[in-house]
């Protein structure tokens, strides 16, 4: 259920993000900025009350301004004090429901940024970890490991990967490293060749796809997990399909390198970019709403 309301987010993502493919990704970014905002002030309107966050706001400066003004009446200073405290986290309340809201609905637009603007492809001569981890019920003792860039599977091997020998773009570094208190493989490989590929794991005659982006300037979707089943963990990661597996396989990581986008001279990540943008937008609209904050 999980992966299939993703699937719908990323194709929608896709789409109206197509324009802003042929240009600076701040582009992107801005435009997704503007979208969230108007889709906060829009949750605000409906769900907070502008007129008790505005009185709320009030009666806390009014209480300050008393412990400023009587600051010789220790009676007052304590009254006063006990007020604005109180006031603040009535405040504090009132800005928090529409918040519990917002959070969880925006997820999706956040896992979408996170595939897009997040990673950055490997370069030639990067060093790769990749990462298979098991269910529990899997004996690791019993699997052997192998890169045969052929596709050429020993009878003798339960588990080995395979990459497409014509357009090879990572190759085995080092023997693969066997984490059985986790239920985890870990192989060391290295990039060879620019490009995107999907890359196989075959375990036990079973083949699992997980792409794999070494290409320079690449535009597109870059996930680091792929899941066996659908589950909470998926909402981040939703650029691949899931393996249909809840048995053998719970995921493939690949760790990508954290990238910067560009702009006027500057290199920010994206969430920064986003968050002040969100803000400057917001402030901007609010009263155009009818919104408190």
């Amino acid at each position: 259920m999980i992966h299939s309301i993703n699937y719908f987010f990323t194709k929608v993502f896709d789409i109206i993000l197509y324009p802003f493919s042929f240009i600076n990704e701040f582009w992107g970014i801005l435009f997704l900025s503007f979208l969230s905002s108007i889709f906060v002030l829009y949750i605000y309107k409906l769900v907070s009350s502008p007129a008790k966050i505005k009185e709320t706001k009030d009666l806390i400066k009014a209480n300050i301004l008393a412990i400023r003004l009587y600051k010789d009446f220790w009676k007052v200073i304590v009254s006063s004090f006990v007020k604005s405290l109180y006031y603040t986290m009535k405040y504090f309340l009132l800005n928090m429901i529409p918040l519990l809201l917002i959070i969880p609905l925006m997820a999706p637009v956040f896992s979408q940024m996170l595939i897009r603007y997040e990673m950055k492809p490997f370069e030639i001569g990067d060093e790769v970890i990749i990462k298979a981890k098991f269910y529990k019920n899997v004996d690791l003792n019993g699997i052997d490991a192998k890169v045969n860039s052929k596709g050429q599977l020993s009878p003798k091997k339960t588990l080995s990967w395979k990459v497409d020998a014509n357009r090879q773009i990572i190759k085995q570094d080092m023997k693969p490293v066997f984490l059985n208190a986790i239920n985890e493989i870990n192989w060391k490989m290295q990039v060879t060749k620019e490009g995107k590929q999907d890359i196989e794991l075959i375990i036990n005659e079973k083949t699992y796809k997980k792409s794999f982006v070494s290409e320079k300037g690449f535009r597109g979707i870059i996930s680091e997990y792929k899941y066996g089943k659908s589950n909470i963990d998926h909402i981040l990661y939703p650029g691949e399909e899931i393996f249909n597996d809840n048995e053998t396989l719970k995921y493939i990581n690949i760790y990508y390198k954290g990238r910067l986008i560009s702009f006027l001279g500057t290199e920010i990540h994206w969430l920064i970019h986003y968050l002040i943008l969100m803000l400057i937008i917001v402030l901007s609209l609010k009263k155009r709403f009818g919104v408190e904050f």
